[in-house]
């Protein structure tokens, strides 16, 4: 669901390699044409910076992802919360007053909790759909919204893992 921070795998990187050596050839034209310099002398004197700027780039990438991993997921479960509540705005037409009722459910929050775990692990015998469904047997405008939450976390589900 993160929608910003994709994955860069081995293409990014090769596509940068090759814009460094562009960004290297036409330096190295511009020196001739400017500076009457050699072109092959500008550029073999500046070859090795491609591989320098895309390890470099790769590394920082791997280090930030690193560092910040715990805060990714804590950003992806506030983004999962934002995404259901802008669902429930849109479908059921709920204003601030609602969504304050929402908030104070202690019962509605662990739904939401439960629901983001099922969203990144899938369902199991103690945490699935029809356990959190069942806990609003009494209230049905609490159960409507959470069957709607449940339709949401399950295409969410299929669309995105």
């Amino acid at each position: 669901m993160n929608y910003m921070r994709k994955k860069k795998g081995l293409w990014y990187y090769f596509r940068v390699l090759i814009s460094s050596f562009i960004a290297i050839i036409l330096y190295g034209l511009f020196r001739q044409f400017r500076h009457d310099d050699a072109f092959f002398d500008t550029v073999t004197s500046l070859a090795y910076l491609p591989f320098l700027v895309t390890f470099f780039l790769w590394f920082y990438d791997l280090i930030s992802t690193r560092m910040f991993a715990k805060f990714d997921k804590r950003s992806e479960s506030l983004e999962f919360n934002a995404h259901m509540s802008k669902m429930i705005r849109e479908k059921l037409q709920y204003e601030v007053e609602d969504f304050r009722r929402l908030r104070e459910n202690q019962k509605f929050q662990l739904a939401l909790e439960d629901l983001f775990v099922i969203y990144k692990q899938g369902e199991n015998d103690i945490l699935n759909y029809e356990k959190i469904l069942s806990r609003f047997n009494t209230d049905e405008t609490m159960k409507m919204v959470v069957k709607l939450m449940v339709s949401e976390t399950k295409e969410l589900r299929e669309k995105y893992q």
